[in-house]
């Protein structure tokens, strides 16, 4: 492929200049000019272009988001158990109770 080097300086400026910063880097493998991928220039700029257009008609504006409530005393007991051993003297429950809730003996 030969290119003229007028064209090739032409390119290197648009690239510096930052005019197809919307490319990627392998967009821009294996072509001989800028007028070789300017097609896919237009394409990404549009399909950006309608992403954008999504995700403004997708977000409802008259909704405000509400916090997600979180609960810490129903991790701490867990927590808790899983880290301190239980201790006995401290921690004495009735095996069987009578309608007073009064220990049996």
């Amino acid at each position: 492929v030969f290119v003229e080097i007028k064209d090739t300086v032409n390119d290197v400026k648009a690239i510096l200049d930052g005019k197809v910063d919307v490319l990627a880097p392998d967009d821009l493998l294996y072509i001989a000019t800028l007028k070789d991928v300017a097609d896919k220039l237009s394409a990404k700029t549009a399909e950006e272009a309608k992403k954008a257009n999504e995700t403004v008609t997708q977000t409802p504006t008259n909704q405000v988001a509400q916090p997600t409530p979180t609960s810490t005393s129903a991790t701490a007991p867990t927590e808790q158990a899983a880290t301190t051993p239980p201790n006995p003297e401290t921690e004495k429950t009735p095996l069987h109770t009578t309608s007073t809730d009064q220990p049996t003996k």
